[in-house]
């Protein structure tokens, strides 16, 4: 009897060891060997399925799948309305339906604490392995990390959700502050400055809300103000960007950073508030592209927006907007059940990630394997949040 209890632990381990290494495997999906990529993304999600049994209960958050799923649906036939193409409608729509699953299955799932801590331990371990082969694909040197082909330019990215797996587990010593640490300076050297940033921002946020120990007042209001800066960072920077100040900004960035302030994202969300604005309700379609030609050298018709946000914006509109904003809720609102470390990781992780989406579209499209990973930590946190609360 005891024997069969150690094999099936033994084989619960294993399970859970492997999603964690086709987890990080998935972050292949981008760069040279994709298909690799493709076998960690179904594998782990098929493991995760197989390994753990869902049930289900129509919950805010998974009234929030179902509002976002017909959104989509909706936001489909807008596409048709408005004649975009129905090749990007239909594989945006995929995608958005892909993104719904993932977060459906492993919230519903039965996965408990101890799982979930062997799914991180194995991702993180893997993960290195990973970044190992990069800096030797790119011949040894750090700061070309960012040039490598296997997970293509977004390693820094894929570090900061390392980072956010690394501060969720419980048992946490001087092996997993040595690991952190040195995983910024990686991104400090391949100049990931948007993860970098993330990043900082995430260990800062983490350590704040250990701090305060208990729930602090007004969480909830922190959550909508975040969301109002999120909103107001382009329209910022496209004022900066006409004010008289933006030589001086520019010049200043450029001293001490050496980098441009302006990298020519001005120009493109100035384009898309002029197409929200006709099109605010109900937004342009999912599968909308929005046209960049012609607005500064280099660019071309078609050209990512670099803004979640303003994406989702002019594909669903308000409405679409409004329902994710409804899912973030949902999952600060779990996030803020209890006052452990694990929620108050996921807290710090899902305030890092609006932000960092300011910047970015990893959470809806161009990389999957990011999108993969990104949504499983939240998804994944929430539930370890209710298995806490027991």
């Amino acid at each position: 009897m005891g024997g069969s209890v150690i094999a099936q632990m033994k084989s619960h381990i294993g399970i859970t060891n492997g999603i964690g290494l086709l987890l990080s495997l998935s972050l292949l999906l981008g760069g040279q060997y994709r298909l690799l990529g493709y076998i960690g993304f179904f594998g782990a999600l098929s493991l995760f399925v197989i390994h753990n049994s869902c049930t289900f209960i129509f919950d805010r958050m998974n009234r929030s799948i179902v509002f976002l799923a017909i959104a989509v649906l909706i936001g489909f036939v807008v596409s048709l309305f408005h004649r975009n193409s129905l090749i990007d409608s239909l594989g945006d729509m995929l995608r958005y339906y892909l993104i719904f699953f993932i977060i459906f299955v492993i919230y519903n799932s039965k996965v408990n604490s101890k799982q979930i801590d062997s799914i991180f331990r194995s991702f993180i371990y893997s993960f290195f392995v990973l970044l190992l082969v990069c800096y030797f694909q790119v011949g040894m040197k750090v700061k070309l990390l960012e040039t490598n082909t296997l997970v293509t330019t977004q390693i820094g990215s894929d570090i900061f959700l390392v980072i956010c797996a690394i501060l969720y587990r419980k048992k946490k010593g001087a092996m997993s502050a040595l690991a952190a640490i040195g995983l910024i300076v990686v991104e400090y050297l391949a100049e990931s400055r948007t993860a970098l940033f993330a990043s900082l921002l995430l260990i800062i946020l983490y350590c704040s809300f250990n701090i305060m120990k208990r729930e602090f007042k007004h969480a909830n209001c922190l959550f909508w103000l975040w969301i109002v800066l999120c909103l107001a960072i382009p329209a910022i920077y496209v004022y900066i960007y006409t004010s008289k100040y933006n030589s001086m900004i520019e010049m200043l960035f450029l001293k001490y950073t050496g980098h441009r302030f302006f990298s020519g994202r001005q120009f493109m969300w100035t384009r898309a508030f002029d197409v929200f604005v006709s099109n605010s309700i109900l937004g342009k379609g999912v599968g909308f592209r929005l046209d960049t030609s012609n607005l500064y050298k280099g660019a071309s018709e078609g050209m990512s927006v670099h803004n979640f946000f303003l994406y989702v914006l002019l594909q669903m509109g308000i409405i679409g907007f409004a329902l994710f904003c409804y899912m973030f809720y949902t999952f600060w609102k779990r996030y803020s059940k209890i006052g452990t470390n694990q929620a108050n990781c996921m807290r710090a992780f899902l305030l890092a990630v609006l932000l960092q989406q300011t910047f970015s579209l990893g959470l809806v499209s161009g990389k999957m394997g990011f999108a993969f990973v990104c949504w499983f930590l939240m998804a994944i946190g929430a539930k370890g949040n209710e298995n806490n609360c027991g």
